[in-house]
Parts: C-alpha cells; structure tokens; sequence
C-alpha cells in the first residue's frame, strides 16, 4: 500500500519568504528530523500499549508536519490521535502504519523539492 504526501507549496513558499533560504532550509531540515524521530517513538509507543504516550506524540507532531506545509501528515497524525483516544487497537496499528507510510513519502516529497526555487 502507498499513501501519497500531500505539501502545501505555498506555507513553504511563506517559509522561505519569512526566514530566507537558510534559515527556511533549517526550519524545514530540523523539522523533518524531528517528524522522523516522533514518528519512531509513536510507533514505539503503540508496541509498547502506551496510548497517552501515543496521543501525546502523534498530536505534537500535527504541528510540526502543518509548520512545513505536510497536509496529509497532519492529517494521518490526527487519525492516529483519534484512535489512541478510542483505545481500539486494531485502528491503533492501522493508523499509526498509515502514519508511518505518509511520513515516509512526506520526507520523501520535502527533498525532492529542494530543487524548487521558492
């Protein structure tokens, strides 16, 4: 299964308008370390049957992927926040592997367009 990445080209575009092209590639370069590292630990915590722990993560991560303009990230973070709070386990794993999925092309997409002009 694939889950597509969604960017909104225009908040990077204000990114890189507000902070210029270093300062907007650091933003983008530390926020996709960090999406990576809380999408490991989220994943990490649906093992390990912490839901709290997992909601906590997932939704802090909705910030961060709308920061960078990663719609769908956003939105599969969000899901995932949903079903830990439902406790359904089932949705749990299903959302947090979408998550996962989406993360993955997200990061992919960001580097892709580093190419672009902004």
């Amino acid at each position: 299964m694939r889950d597509r990445a969604t960017l909104d080209r225009d908040c990077l575009a204000q990114l890189y308008a507000e902070l210029g092209q270093q300062g907007a590639e650091g933003v983008v370069c530390r926020a996709l370390e960090e999406l990576a590292a809380r999408v490991a630990r989220a994943h990490q915590h649906m093992l390990d049957g912490e839901h709290a722990a997992l909601m906590k993560t997932a939704k802090s991560n909705v910030s961060i992927a709308e920061q960078i303009g990663l719609l769908e990230l956003s939105t599969a973070c969000l899901a995932v926040v949903d079903a830990a709070g439902g406790g359904d386990g089932v949705a749990i794993v299903a959302t947090v592997t979408r998550m996962q999925r989406v993360a993955e092309a997200s990061l992919s997409a960001v580097w892709e367009m580093q190419d672009v002009s902004f």
